[in-house]
């Protein structure tokens, strides 16, 4: 019997949900029904789910945003507020530590190796 997720990692694989996978990807990536995501989404309230700056970040990134005026305008489309680049930078530099993100060029990447190329978690 598979172990349930936590509410932490729910919440990781609604924001892949949100800004990666469509359903059908997300339930075969996860092993998880229909059913269970319609919960999921219900315990969140997926239609004004949209996580928080740090996660907004991994997803411009996962994007192929890299270049942190493109970063920005990413953030500006979710939430209609533009971010300072050094606001930017301070999370960048923090998602470096974490694995998630590399430098790249003159820009920023998703570091791709931290979720296994998609198959463990994205955020």
């Amino acid at each position: 019997m598979k172990q349930p997720f936590s509410r932490g990692q729910r919440r990781r694989i609604l924001l892949e949900h949100r800004f990666v996978h469509p359903a059908d990807e997300l339930c075969a990536k996860w092993g998880i029904s229909r059913g269970e995501l319609r919960k999921w989404k219900a315990e969140f309230d997926f239609e004004h789910f949209l996580g928080d700056f740090r996660d907004w970040i991994v997803a411009a990134l996962h994007a192929g945003a890299g270049e942190v005026e493109e970063i920005i305008d990413f953030l500006d489309s979710l939430n209609h507020c533009r971010y300072a680049p050094e606001e930017v930078l301070v999370t960048l530099r923090d998602l470096q530590q974490e694995g998630l993100a590399r430098p790249s060029g003159s820009g920023w990447a998703y570091d791709f190796s931290h979720s296994a190329h998609d198959t463990s978690y994205i955020f």
